[in-house]
């Protein structure tokens, strides 16, 4: 059409409302259009509700006589760009409505003004595409409406489902769609294996204990009272830990250093708080116990979360008879100086030095730290030990660190070049599948020790398909080298998912409750001067009273319910669904997977039925059925919708983590945190409140004039 016209759009800025009345001008200039016109006018489809009364009419009349001021002084400068046919369209509807408002004004009845005038705006300003004929918001509602526009919220979900289960087969490179029921594990070679042990060879000369006497001669801790007496007893220990397990001597002599650092950096820590406490401070008392006390906090501050793990560990692992005292300790204590050393200062002494020891000869297994916890633990319970090594490493490092290190090693890596560097697996580089195991799927193993007790397999011919929990509990770590790591390291808990999916099931409750929030809010807006749009099937969704508009609100639950289990389907791995199947009753084939998920669909979607029950209910009436049946009426249906959606919406906000979800049991703030907290935001939003400044809207002025102030605001109302 403006090409039609030979004009141009030339620096011409119009605002939205003006582009559309553009449009309809544009429209008016067709011949075939003016008669669609004439046959809407004739019609009359915009017409006043029947529920106002005068006052409201007349607003009404005032309002849509506003609107055709208001835009013919918005389209007066902007007509003549197009051409005569579109000024002179325009002319004459703003002229016809001129008229029609004029009339308005001076009828005789409020009903007949605003009749004029609803046909002044909707009808002839608009070509029967908005009425107008609301006191409320939204004001106006449109008048093309079809079948299709309708269905248009089925249609749009309809087409997300598609598209998410579609997303795996057509991005391929970014999604990984997982199988029903487990994940595939990427295919695996042995390129690591473990070296064949050799005879034990008695290695007494080795330097070690005057390597640690030397040192201990160079610290600042040989000046202290007792010295040379705590000196035999951590030197003893430290020796005697390394020939009964056969730790390295470099690591020894490391963490020998490591230990006196750690030591010192205690006593200081407890002297000072100590003297700092005192009325009267006598420094020679505090040094008589600083070693004690030292060792004490280096074994509270080093172990805290070791001593957490032990206590979920034992309820599974440990043995129910009393705790014995493996042999290897007990000789410690026998041949070692007792003076100034309790039971209790022997068991964190071997703890912290076993701790160290373990932890120096792990290398990359310190990603794990629960492992790490899992070994020292066997360590300090083990009765014997194979006495086994080769001719250049030691037989922990060979027997326990190595064939867990390989397992490790070659689920990333398919060997190493002749520059000693580590070549990846194909297709490895930019970043790992989402099936493939790391460090937190390893770790997540023996953070749960009822999973752990099915996975560790022994797999020589003497234990062949025993697990390591049927051993007894000193007997474990003897048979800890005959452990089959490839199989029992085969877990993947969660899939490393490059994609949005991870995001939203980490924090989906703040999105349902930004989206709850915002559907309520809508709400409450609409329904301060509510209106009944239609009957039936009209409004789809909001029906024809505001109870019936606020049950929609509920229908966020069953959405944020399936887009929910969407991601943790795409997030969870293969160890999670076979442990969480074994739990129950072994349901390990495809249908008992297929009817929980059904019925986990027909929970969740309870709201969806009980709002299709009561809009049938508003739409055709409950008259017969209440008649019938009394408790199949209009408001018992509303209850129980209310109550299944605040149910379901307090599960999403209340179940924070799934059962396999939780490492460690959840820690609730006090009473008197939580209140503060609440108190905290209650202030918060008061004094934001009471700074917003509040305004008076006059919808038919379109004017707004703030009561805290003075100064005149002009804005366009939404």
């Amino acid at each position: 059409d403006l090409q039609n016209t030979g004009t141009g759009r030339r620096n011409i800025m119009p605002t939205c409302f003006a582009s559309c009345l553009l449009l309809c001008a544009l429209a008016d200039a067709r011949p075939q259009l003016r008669i669609v016109q004439q046959t809407q006018v004739g019609k009359k489809a915009c017409s006043p509700l029947t529920n106002l009364n005068n006052v409201q009419l007349q607003e009404l009349a005032d309002w849509n006589c506003h609107r055709v001021v208001q835009a013919s002084n918005d389209f007066e400068g902007l007509a003549h760009h197009y051409g005569r046919r579109v000024t002179e369209s325009w002319g004459n509807r703003t002229a016809a409505a001129a008229k029609l408002c004029d009339r308005a004004k001076a009828a005789p009845s409020a009903e007949l003004a605003a009749n004029l005038a609803l046909e002044a705006w909707g009808d002839t300003m608009m070509l029967g595409r908005e009425c107008c004929n609301l006191n409320g918001p939204p004001f106006c509602q449109s008048m093309n409406t079809s079948q299709f526009a309708r269905l248009a919220v089925l249609v749009v979900a309809l087409l997300a489902v598609c598209l998410v289960s579609a997303s795996a087969f057509f991005f391929q490179s970014s999604v990984h769609r997982p199988y029903l029921y487990c994940t595939a594990s990427p295919p695996r070679k042995a390129v690591l294996a473990p070296t064949p042990g050799l005879p034990f060879l008695p290695d007494e000369d080795n330097g070690l204990a005057e390597y640690l006497k030397a040192y201990w001669d160079q610290s600042t801790l040989r000046n202290l009272p007792e010295a040379e007496v705590y000196l035999g007893q951590v030197a003893r220990c430290f020796e005697h830990l390394t020939n009964t397990f056969d730790f390295q001597i470099d690591n020894v002599k490391n963490q020998f250093e490591h230990f006196l650092s750690l030591w010192r950096s205690h006593m200081c820590i407890y002297a000072d708080r100590d003297l700092r406490k005192a009325t009267d401070p006598d420094p020679q008392f505090v040094e008589k116990k600083i070693f004690q006390r030292g060792l004490q906090e280096l074994h509270a501050d080093l172990l805290r979360s070791f001593k957490q793990w032990r206590e979920i560990f034992s309820e599974t692992h440990g043995s129910k008879a009393p705790p014995k005292l493996a042999p290897w300790r007990s000789e410690l204590r026998e041949h070692a100086d007792a003076r100034g050393f309790g039971k209790r200062d022997w068991e964190n002494l071997e703890e912290v030095v076993m701790f160290l020891l373990v932890w120096g000869e792990a290398g990359n297994l310190r990603f794990m730290p629960e492992l790490l916890y899992f070994l020292t633990e066997l360590a300090l319970q083990a009765e014997a030990q194979p006495r086994v090594k080769t001719d250049a490493s030691r037989r922990f490092l060979v027997a326990v660190v190595r064939p867990i290190y390989a397992v490790i090693f070659n689920e990333h890596y398919e060997g190493v070049n002749e520059k000693d560097k580590k070549q990846m697996r194909n297709g490895y580089e930019k970043f790992l599948p989402a099936d493939a195991a790391n460090y937190d799927d390893w770790n997540e193993l023996f953070c749960k020790p009822d999973w752990l007790a099915e996975a560790l397999v022994i797999s020589d011919a003497n234990g062949g398909g025993k697990l390591l929990e049927q051993f007894e509990v000193g007997k474990r770590f003897e048979a800890l080298p005959r452990v089959d790591w490839s199989a029992s390291l085969d877990v993947k808990m969660h899939r490393e998912q490059h994609s949005w999916w991870g995001l939203f099931a980490a924090t989906h409750r703040v999105w349902f409750l930004h989206f709850l929030l915002y559907f309520v809010s809508i709400f409450l807006v609409a329904s301060r001067d509510f209106h009944d749009f239609g009957k039936r099937w009209d409004v789809l969704l909001g029906g024809g009273s505001p109870a019936v508009c606020l049950a929609a609100v509920g229908l966020v639950v069953p959405a944020h319910a399936l887009a929910w289990n969407l991601s943790r389907w795409f997030t969870t791995g293969k160890s999670h669904r076979l442990h969480k199947h074994r739990n129950r009753g072994g349901c390990t084939t495809c249908v008992c997977r297929t009817v929980q998920v059904l019925l986990a669909m027909a929970a969740w979607g309870l709201p969806l039925v009980t709002f299709f029950i009561v809009r049938y209910l508003d739409a055709f009436g409950d008259d017969q059925l209440t008649a019938k049946f009394p408790l199949l009426s209009l408001r018992s249906a509303l209850w129980l919708h209310f109550i299944l959606s605040v149910l379901l919406a307090l599960v999403i906000l209340q179940w924070y983590a799934r059962p396999e979800d939780e490492l460690w049991p959840h820690i609730c703030a006090s009473l008197r945190t939580r209140a503060l907290r609440w108190l905290f935001w209650i202030l918060v939003f008061a004094l934001a409140d009471r700074k917003s400044p509040r305004f008076e809207v006059d919808v038919f002025c379109n004017q707004e004039t703030p009561k805290a102030t003075t100064t005149k605001t002009t804005t366009t109302t939404t």
